[in-house]
């Protein structure tokens, strides 16, 4: 039986940081990182965007040269499902090679697309993306497409419908709630994206849940509303969200919520084993788990991991941030939108070059950018530093003087 001093599971942007990040604390050790997946590790927020327009192939976001690898000591397997985590004797059961042994464990499995029990979810033309063959099939077939329907009206749902009109494809979006991005915005940027869509052509039903697919023979010809309306299409991405990869940890004894429950560092309650990215919930600030779905969050586990293995001082910790192409424009995000009680508006929507800094007490938690990058840079270290902010002064002052103005 091999065994390697860290088996790090998961292939995406936390599992390749983890690895990337030992060898850079100067980690002696054998290191074998694990991918379900086929294809050399990649970058994900292509896939929804410039790959869908063939802007760009898999060789132009692979996440390491395909020489770094063996130049910097570490083994990959592929093609390979863990199944089965002993915590107990440091085992791991896969899919392809028996099983292997571990001195410390890094589940890094992020997260496969949420599909909802709906009779027809299971019909040919129904997708879900969240790896490279999802997407990959997915942009075959949209191009044979001549109407696509876009089910959830969040990031991925509506990069897709940006990427299928710049494609010439109809595209009609169904989201549940009564405006876009209810989880993650105000209604100032929601209000902004849909009648950005709009602009472009997208059929919005917002308001409308989906009861299920109807089918001609094998295919789906539409998506089934509330009311019993049925949307005419050809295709269907169902964009409603993730699950956590967690099921081996779960039966392993791992404390579970959505995902698995870490320390700051990144530690589970299993001995010697850690986990980071997409699958783990780990505590901030030393109160609430949280779980956040986005790359430079994955990017900051696995660098916290990598350190707590090591024995490397903790990196610092900075505010998590989010990002959004869609057509032209750019949405970065600095900080958690959500406990705050004002907001600050800054610059003009119908420009389509704006901000809006939320405030909680005064303080400022975070900052939606549309096309102001330099807002998007001044605000995240006015959230990192905990700036007290006169939302009287901001209201009549550029972003980048933020740091003038404290009480």
């Amino acid at each position: 039986m091999r065994r390697w001093e860290v088996v790090i599971v998961g292939a995406g942007h936390a599992g390749v940081q983890v690895a990337h990040s030992l060898r850079e604390c100067a980690f002696p050790g054998t290191v074998l990182l694990v991918s379900a997946e086929d294809e050399m590790p990649y970058e994900r927020p292509p896939l929804s965007k410039g790959f869908l327009r063939s802007e760009v192939e898999l060789d132009d976001f692979l996440l390491k040269p395909t020489t770094y690898w063996s130049a910097n000591r570490i083994d990959l397997m592929l093609g390979t499902r863990v199944e089965v985590v002993d915590a107990e004797s440091h085992r791991l059961g896969t899919s392809t090679q028996g099983e292997i042994e571990y001195g410390t464990l890094v589940w890094a499995a992020g997260a496969h697309a949420r599909r909802p029990e709906l009779e027809g979810i299971d019909l040919d033309g129904v997708f879900s993306l969240h790896s490279f063959g999802e997407a990959d099939r997915l942009r075959r077939r949209i191009r044979a497409a001549s109407r696509v329907a876009v089910v959830g009206g969040g990031h991925i749902g509506l990069e897709v419908a940006a990427a299928c009109r710049s494609l010439g494809v109809e595209v009609s979006v169904i989201e549940a709630a009564p405006s876009l991005l209810t989880r993650v915005t105000c209604p100032t940027v929601s209000e902004f994206y849909e009648g950005m869509h709009r602009e472009h052509g997208v059929d919005l039903r917002l308001g409308s849940s989906v009861n299920g697919f109807a089918g001609r023979g094998r295919d789906v010809c539409g998506v089934v509303v509330s009311g019993g309306d049925v949307i005419s299409c050809d295709l269907v991405l169902v964009g409603v969200g993730i699950t956590p990869s967690v099921r081996p940890l779960r039966e392993a004894g791992a404390a579970c919520e959505t995902g698995v429950l870490t320390d700051e560092r990144g530690a589970t309650t299993l001995p010697d084993v850690y986990a980071a990215g997409d699958a783990a919930e780990r505590v901030i600030g030393g109160a609430t788990h949280e779980r956040l779905e986005s790359v430079p969050s994955a990017v900051a586990h696995g660098r916290s991991v990598a350190a707590a293995i090591a024995g490397a001082p903790a990196p610092k910790a900075g505010a998590p941030w989010f990002w959004s192409h869609q057509y032209d424009t750019k949405w970065r995000t600095a900080g958690l939108t959500r406990d705050y009680d004002e907001e600050v508006v800054l610059g003009d929507p119908h420009t389509g070059a704006f901000s809006v800094v939320y405030l909680a007490n005064g303080r400022m938690v975070a900052i939606d950018c549309i096309n102001r990058a330099s807002d998007f840079v001044h605000g995240r270290r006015a959230i990192e530093s905990g700036m007290i902010v006169d939302p009287d002064v901001l209201r009549n002052r550029d972003a980048k003087k933020l740091g003038l103005l404290t009480k």
